[in-house]
């Protein structure tokens, strides 16, 4: 994975602009001429805003499609004000919200045939995880492991949180796993 934690204060500041653009009716695009090279490369990634250590916002891209610089502003609006979760984000807000931003691989399919094996997989790796099956899809991402610690209770959530029944034949769906490097 091409570390980007070189740029990460580049990557950082794109997002903050990007919020601060936001809360005064504006959009900003980084112009990606005016920044490294490195920038311009393809990749997904997610945005995170936690307000006094509570998620405030999270929202982000599976696939690379643009520019990180491009998906990390378009991200970091979409987690400050339209997370379905969360009202939008306020001025008053912003200033006791701390932003993070992962940047991730690729997804790689899993095949797996039970429950057993997925779990197995979990706690060897602890990786980000996609279950998809049909218009259903849901993720978490790698740093969930921080606050979901056990395999059965991190699948358990994820499938939840994609609105899968709790007794889901897992070899019917799609799984992937992949990485994250979280800048913050």
């Amino acid at each position: 994975m091409n570390s980007f934690e070189p740029f990460k204060e580049e990557l950082l500041t794109i997002a903050r602009k990007a919020i601060d653009f936001g809360l005064n009716g504006d959009k900003y695009i980084p112009d990606l001429s005016s920044l490294p090279k490195q920038l311009s490369e393809k990749r997904a990634t997610f945005v995170t805003l936690r307000e006094r250590h509570s998620l405030r916002g999270c929202i982000g891209s599976l696939e690379p499609s643009q520019a990180i610089a491009l998906d990390v502003a378009e991200n970091a609006v979409r987690a400050a004000f339209h997370d379905s979760r969360f009202l939008p984000l306020t001025k008053e807000e912003w200033p006791h919200t701390n932003l993070s931003i992962s940047v991730l691989t690729p997804p790689v399919r899993r095949i797996v045939s039970n429950r057993e094996e997925i779990l197995s997989l979990l706690e060897k790796e602890r990786p980000g995880l996609i279950l998809n099956s049909g218009l259903r899809r849901s993720t978490f991402l790698p740093s969930v492991w921080e606050s979901l610690t056990e395999p059965a209770s991190f699948l358990d959530a994820l499938l939840r949180k994609g609105g899968f029944a709790a007794e889901t034949n897992i070899s019917e769906l799609n799984i992937y796993t992949y990485a994250a490097k979280e800048l913050k």
